[in-house]
């Protein structure tokens, strides 16, 4: 068994591999080895996460083909920086050569190093820029009113040589009316330091200061003052040892109690107290105050501040005359400015001038013991002054054994925890707290020397009749533990550290933040075979157990952590629903940087997927826009947008929807936004079925549109009112708004206003069941219309008009109202407009289907084309009159017609405005119904297209040509004409025009089926678009390509196209390819594809993601024709089956309709028999088109596709992001269809409109009378 692959051998070796693996790295986190730490992180780094075959990608099935871009750039910077760390680490960690320095044991008068000023340096003392401070602080102590007050400062601002040196010596002076008295707190019991200090400085005995009293302190101040002629000064120096020794509350107040009594005494002392503490600290005396119940006045409270640049200038003169230095005074007052100052306040400890002079004065060479230039060069400047200091002055401890013990004394003398001192400690004190690491004799020798003259880093200090020591000053502590790190071996370290951490354990009731780091546990366990545990060693073994417990507790605790961020990210980046949320919690973090529109259109697409709390919160917000009339337009128009898709939905969550929507109107302040808003909501009630409620809020609106004062906003009021009551079935009241609409449009000046509200009333009564109203109000309008000045708003009026007559049934009706719009029509002086009306006429012409009723109307328009100057006005006129004639079955007028459209267009002078009108001319010829006729006419135009000289022009025109004789279906001929269209666009100069012509040519040879082709060609544009120098026109035709995406798209063209948008910043390309992506249900590389675009162009790039979304789970809500359901059964043949659709339609007219749904397979190739062409149109949304295909010749496991096709434009949006007043318009193919096959079903696909686009003009296609409205 042993010998096994998985044997228990091979698991117990390869746990402690992993076991020794895991603690080398815990030991170069412990260490701080950076180094390796760099190179270990690098090299796991390059193993996991390499771009090309990371392990983590492996483990996690990611594709390292669809990593960001940016990654692989991301991986080398982070490898490359990882190594220039190590490198920058490996070169600061050389050891650097020490120049040792000769002990020096003369004692300095102006020069103490940590040591203060004493009383006997009264003299140099009063010249070191403290005489203010000293006058005021004396001043103040020597007045009839003072009894308490407070000295504070940070450590080493000088409080202790304040007190010794400045104000001890002024009390004591035979001239002052006090007697001061120097007390330093320290380790021992605060009432007895007291009574040492007294009794020495006075010469009282001290058993006569405590012979047997309740309150100790009150008699001993009691005995001193009685023993002097003058009012005591007690000068409490160092007063934080109070706190710091006395750790808890119930061992501090017995003294403050004995404060208290002095403080309160009914028969005051003539004994004052002046108590110095560091500023740090300041908040111990808190409890104190209360006990006291004083408030301290400005007299009583003295802040000593270190010194300013010049002073400390000045302190450094003193000190260089009084010790023979030579002093270049501007050179030290630069230095004191520029690197002594503390660089947030610009003040300078005294410590650090005091320690700055010391190094100065220790220099061996001449030349260096000065304050100059030249000196501070070679000395290395003053950067980490104190460090250097303790450091050059151990640097004398050659031996290693000597060092450490200078240093572990140095460090019994410190409370590490407070990072104050310890207290005053005798020789035999430290022996026995540094019996476990020094030896006794070492301790001795360790405390001698640096008690010595010239190294003084401890001073000693008399107590019960034996030397103690105490560290010099509190400032050195910081780089006393900075050098301890360096100094001590682990051993000392971690005893040290353990039987610090047990008594401050022990001391504060075992309290959990006493236990172990994993740090300081680690450093712990490494060292435990050489642990002293001496008489607490069960107390160090359980604190070290519940660190450990601790430690487990905190680590699972992050792991679980770790796991929880990991997977949570896993889930945002990794997950469909994960990718989806994040898509959600962008779009809401943009709405700060988005405009108002692009917030309607996100609170939509959330209520589409039922998410109402975004939507409040989007509504909200445009609230509080503040009341405006832009405001209350884009609440209306979410409320409207809603609406309008709320028939799409289940019956009982849109009844829900509308009373929100009832409620979101309530914000509304405007009357004309309110109208339209109830009105929407209005509609979808009537869909619903409820059209009581809906007459309500239809009353409602009609009230609220007497106030509008605005003539335009009334007007489209109206008519949105009376499109709701048409469809709610009372035509007479629809009709009497309408009329008082048009009553109220003749009112309007602005005619661009007046044309906009006429196209509108148009659009609405076309609607109208009740076709004699529905005349007599487009009569009314083109009355209205023709008392317009301006071309363009009769125009634009007019063709609404002449589209609007196709909903007449009567065709005589319908034939009045055209003869009186072309009558309207001859009176537009521009040719442009008369041409474009005259076109739109001739169209609603044709569709009156009946050759001798409109016989006469063609005639008018023939004549009134006739009077067109402009060439290119007037073939495009013919060629739309030609069509006409086709459609209506008189092929050879519309051959003379056309003719003549093209012998008119031969007379055109501008190239392009001839290539275009052309263009028209082809494409009505591809209309025609007769394909000789066709053909022959196809021969005259290639002949005047041969004579354009230029390449662009040309290129446009033989495209149409190329894709008109496909709709004929000469395919041949078709890609004659398209080698003729490349050898043409590849001449051309201009790379925007080239681009657009070779994008055109793909689409031809995509109709023809030529799919290899057209992706070369395609390819071909996306080159020629990089050299596009211009960035709109650049971003047009990148967009331009990237709509032409069809299911065969090539993965690594749609990476480059989406790289060349991000280069560019084009917002558009990026919008259409993560809306690809969305539809394909890749929704991380949807959000993805947004990465890099603006707020504008990624709000509503996430808004059609999110869209997309709602789509998904409701297909109803996809806009065009949409096949719903598909039922197979098996047909009357071996082989063949019956396929049922439940198509919904979107259908307005016969113009707009569902004109045929088909099935084809995989490629793109139509099934035999598998084409089924509609006649008539459903307008009805509730009851969606059932129709069936008998005899379908299909396998039971083949895959085949099912959609719906519609004649005329089922969507016409204004583009969001385009700078232009352009509009999004789609026919023909939707992006919806079902995909699967007999066996397994049926479900719900999004592919691209131009998936087999060439179908559209296979045969069989419907006839143009195929639909008639009854």
């Amino acid at each position: 068994m042993s010998g096994t692959p998985f044997s228990g051998d091979f698991f117990k070796q390869s746990t402690e591999a992993i076991v020794g693996f895991i603690r080398w790295i815990a030991e170069l986190i412990v260490s701080k080895n950076w180094l390796k730490l760099c190179i270990l992180v690098a090299f796991t780094i390059a193993c996991l996460f390499n771009p090309w075959s990371g392990i983590a990608f492996k483990v996690l099935s990611v594709d390292v083909a669809t990593l960001p871009d940016w990654y692989k750039g991301a991986f080398w910077a982070t490898e490359l920086g990882l190594f220039a760390t190590a490198l920058v680490i490996a070169v600061q960690s050389i050891p650097k050569t020490t120049v040792f320095a000769q002990p020096d044991t003369i004692e300095r008068k102006a020069i103490k190093g940590l040591r203060p000023f004493s009383l006997g340096d009264a003299e140099v003392y009063a010249q070191l820029q403290r005489h203010r401070q000293l006058r005021d602080c004396v001043d103040s102590l020597t007045s009839n009113f003072f009894r308490f007050g407070i000295l504070m400062g940070e450590s080493g601002c000088g409080k202790t040589s304040f007190l010794q040196a400045g104000v001890l010596p002024r009390l004591m002076a035979e001239t002052s009316n006090c007697l001061g008295v120097y007390i330093r707190f320290n380790d021992q019991r605060p009432t007895r330091t007291i009574a040492k200090a007294l009794s020495e400085q006075l010469n009282v005995p001290l058993g006569t200061l405590l012979e047997g009293a309740q309150e100790p302190l009150l008699v001993v101040l009691q005995q001193a003052s009685a023993s002097q002629e003058k009012p005591l000064v007690l000068l409490f120096d160092q007063f934080e040892q109070f706190f710091v020794h006395q750790r808890r509350q119930e061992d501090r107040e017995p003294f403050i109690h004995q404060l208290v009594a002095w403080y309160r005494d009914p028969e005051p002392l003539p004994v004052k107290i002046l108590v110095s503490i560091r500023s740090d600290m300041l908040h111990q005396l808190n409890a104190l105050h209360q006990a006291l119940g004083y408030a301290l006045g400005p007299q009583e409270v003295f802040q000593l501040e270190k010194f300013t640049p010049r002073e400390a200038a000045n302190v450094l003169e003193v000190i260089a005359q009084t010790e023979g230095l030579e002093f270049n005074k501007r050179f030290v007052t630069e230095l004191a400015e520029e690197e002594l100052a503390n660089r947030e306040d610009g003040l300078i400890s005294p410590v650090d001038v005091q320690i700055l002079a010391w190094m100065i004065e220790r220099q061996t060479a001449d030349e260096l013991r000065a304050f100059n230039q030249n000196a501070f060069q070679k000395f290395g400047g003053v950067e980490g002054l104190l460090t250097r200091f303790l450091e050059r002055t151990l640097d004398a401890r050659v031996i290693p054994s000597q060092r450490q013990s200078a240093v572990k004394v140095l460090l019994a003398l410190t409370d590490l925890d407070s990072q104050v001192r310890a207290g005053v400690l005798t020789v035999p004190m430290l022996k026995d707290t540094l019996r476990a690491t020094v030896k006794a004799e070492d301790v001795t020798e360790a405390v001698t020397w640096l008690a010595r003259g010239d190294v003084r880093l401890v001073t000693p200090q008399e107590q019960d009749g034996q030397t103690g020591y105490e560290l010099a000053h509190e400032r050195l502590i910081p780089a006393l533990m900075r050098l301890a790190g360096k100094e001590l071996s682990d051993v000392d370290k971690a005893n040290q550290l353990l039987d610090r951490r047990v008594n401050e354990w022990l001391g504060n009731d075992c309290s959990r933040r006493y236990l172990f780091g994993m740090r300081e546990l680690w450093q712990l366990e490494r060292q435990r075979p050489y642990l002293v545990w001496g008489s607490k060693r069960q107390q160090k073994q359980r604190l070290m157990q519940l660190s450990q417990q601790q430690l487990y507790r905190g680590s699972l605790a992050l792991a679980l952590v770790v796991l929880i961020g990991v997977s949570g990210s896993g889930w945002v980046y990794w997950t469909p629903q994960g990718q989806i949320w994040n898509a959600k919690r962008q779009l809401m973090g943009l709405l700060d940087d988005i405009s108002t529109t692009r917030m309607t259109e996100a609170a939509v697409a959330f209520a589409k997927n039922n998410e109402w709390r975004k939507v409040e919160r989007i509504i909200k917000k445009l609230s509080n826009e503040g009341e405006n009339k832009a405001r209350d337009a884009e609440l209306a128009a979410i409320i409207r947008d809603i609406a309008a898709f709320l028939p799409m939905t289940d019956e009982n969550n849109s009844t829900v929807t509308l009373s929100r929507l009832r409620g979101f109107s309530k914000i509304i302040k405007d009357n004309g936004a309110r109208s339209k808003a109830l009105s929407a909501i209005a509609y979808a009630y009537g869909s619903l079925g409820d059209k009581l409620l809906a007459k309500e809020l239809l009353y409602n609106a009609i009230a609220a549109t007497r106030d509008i004062q605005n003539n335009v906003s009334k007007s489209e009021v109206l008519s949105a009112i009376a499109y709701a009551y048409g469809s709610l079935g009372d035509e007479l009241l629809a009709k009497e708004l309408l009329q008082d609409a048009i009553a109220v449009t003749r009112d309007i000046q602005n005619n661009v206003s007046k044309s906009k509200v006429l196209s509108e009333i148009a659009n609405v009564t076309s609607r109208l069941v009740d076709k004699p109203l529905a005349k007599e109000v487009l009569l009314d309008a083109i009355a209205v219309i023709e008392t317009s000045k301006d071309d363009w708003s009769k125009t634009t009026g007019l063709s609404k008009i002449a589209n609007a007559t196709s909903s007449l049934l009567d065709k005589l009706l319908a034939k009045e109202v055209l003869f009186d719009a072309i009558t309207a029509a001859q009176d537009i002086q521009s040719d442009v407009s008369k041409s474009m009306v005259l076109s739109e006429i001739a169209n609603a012409i044709s569709r009156l289907g009946d050759e001798q009723t409109a016989k006469e109307p063609l005639l008018d328009v023939i004549a009134a084309a006739q009077d067109i100057q402009d060439d290119e006005s007037k073939s495009i006129a013919l060629s739309a009159i030609s069509s006409t004639y086709s459609s209506l079955g008189n092929e050879q007028t519309a051959e003379e017609v056309l003719r003549n459209a093209i012998n008119t267009a031969q007379n055109i002078q501008n190239e392009w405005y001839k290539s275009r009108t052309l263009r028209e001319i082809i494409n009505v010829t591809g209309k025609l119904a007769n394909e000789q006729i066709a053909n022959e006419v196809l021969r005259d135009v290639i002949t005047t297209v041969q004579n354009i000289q230029g390449d662009w022009s040309r290129t446009y025109a033989l495209s149409a040509i190329s894709n008109t004789y496909s709709s004929l279906g000469d395919k041949q001929m078709a890609q004659n004409v398209l080698l003729d269209a490349i050898a043409a666009a590849q001449d051309i100069q201009d790379n925007e025009s080239k681009s657009i012509a070779l994008i055109e040519i793909s689409d031809i040879y995509s109709g023809l089926g030529d799919k290899q082709t057209a992706k070369q060609v395609l390819l071909n544009a996306v080159a020629v678009a990089k050299n596009v120098q211009e960035n709109g026109s650049k971003s047009d035709i990148l967009h331009a390509i990237v709509a032409r995406l069809s299911e065969t798209v090539d993965t690594a063209l749609l990476e480059e196209l989406l790289r060349f948008a991000r280069e560019e910043n084009a917002n558009r390309p990026m919008v259409t390819i993560a809306t690809y992506y969305a539809k394909r249900e890749q929704w991380g590389k949807a959000v993805n594809a947004l990465r890099k675009a603006e707020p504008t162009g990624k709000a509503f790039g996430l808004t059609q993601i999110i869209t997309v979304l709602a789509e998904e789970k409701n297909p109803k809500l996809i806009e065009g024709p949409i096949v719903l359901k598909v039922d197979t059964q098996p047909g009357k043949q071996p082989g063949q089956y019956s396929v049922k659709t439940t198509i919904q339609t979107p259908d307005k007219s016969c113009e707009q309709r569902t004109d045929w749904w088909e099935v084809t397979n995989l490629e793109g190739e139509l099934k035999e028999n598998g084409r089924r062409i509609l006649t008539g149109f459903n307008d009805n949304v509730q009851e969606p088109l059932a129709d069936t295909i008998q005899g379908l010749n299909i396998q039971p496991d083949e895959e085949i596709i099912i959609r719906a096709h519609f004649s005329g434009i089922y969507l016409s949006v204004r583009d969001p992001l385009s700078n232009e007043m352009s509009w999004i318009q789609k026919s023909g193919y939707t992006d919806q269809a079902m995909r699967g096959s007999i066996n397994d079903g049926f479900h719900t696909i999004r592919i691209s409109e131009n998936f087999a686009k060439h179908l559209e003009t296979q045969e069989p296609l419907p006839e143009a009378d195929a639909c008639q409205e009854s």
